[in-house]
């Protein structure tokens, strides 16, 4: 039986499929992670234009699902938006690939997360209004992942000293950021060596529950752009 489905998502990786055709993956807000054959996407149309989709276009999508397909039948495609204003900054495309990847390696098919959508949402909005790049925006990002896998960061998880201990300074910010929602999270200032702290110690504890972070192309080029 097939099923008609529609619903928002985010693009995690495009894979050309035929001359014409797209293999999308995507993350959707009420249906999870989805597998999408896009027939004549790569089509050039009359002006010579083809219809292009990126990793943190969102879009939405009609599609027909069935149980029998790994790869379902997308139906319509229409871009809600590209975020295309934060390519301006080599840091903020960074970020936005680590959130990307974060979401590709973590997730499952047909199990959603809308807290987690809403969160990538959010943060991929923030990136692009943001004149230069919001650290604790992507810390929340991560902590909402972080909670919503099963490993949630608290307060006793912060002072607990694993996986090391953070400074004063340290501890008050992700504590506040981990409190607060998005709004209030971007508006969080730190000092440059509380940056660099609450970095390592984020990717040293999700490496420790989630071992695709230690392989992570994003994780590991976020060491080279972000403040030191």
């Amino acid at each position: 039986m097939t099923d008609i489905r529609k619903d928002t998502a985010i693009v995690l990786r495009t894979v050309p499929y035929s001359e014409t055709s797209l293999i999308l993956t995507l993350f959707s807000a009420r249906h999870g992670r989805v597998s999408l054959i896009a027939k004549g996407a790569r089509r050039r149309h009359k002006n010579g234009s083809a219809l292009a989709i990126e990793p943190g276009y969102e879009l939405e999508v009609v599609w027909s699902a069935k149980s029998s397909r790994e790869v379902q039948l997308a139906r319509e495609l229409a871009l809600v938006n590209s975020h295309w204003g934060m390519r301006k900054s080599l840091e903020s495309m960074v970020l936005c690939s680590a959130v990307i990847e974060l979401l590709l390696q973590t997730t499952s098919e047909d199990d959603p997360h809308p807290e987690l959508y809403k969160a990538a949402e959010i943060c991929l909005q923030q990136f692009e209004a943001s004149r230069s790049p919001n650290w604790t925006t992507f810390w929340k990002f991560y902590l909402v992942l972080l909670n919503q896998l099963g490993f949630a960061v608290n307060d006793r998880v912060i002072e607990s000293g694993v996986p090391f201990s953070l400074s004063v300074e340290s501890t008050a910010v992700l504590k506040k950021v981990s409190s607060s929602g998005f709004d209030v999270a971007s508006r969080i200032r730190t000092s440059i060596r509380a940056e660099s702290e609450i970095f390592h110690w984020l990717t040293k504890y999700a490496s420790e529950h989630l071992p695709v972070v230690v392989h992570s192309r994003s994780i590991s080029a976020l060491k080279w752009v972000r403040p030191s």
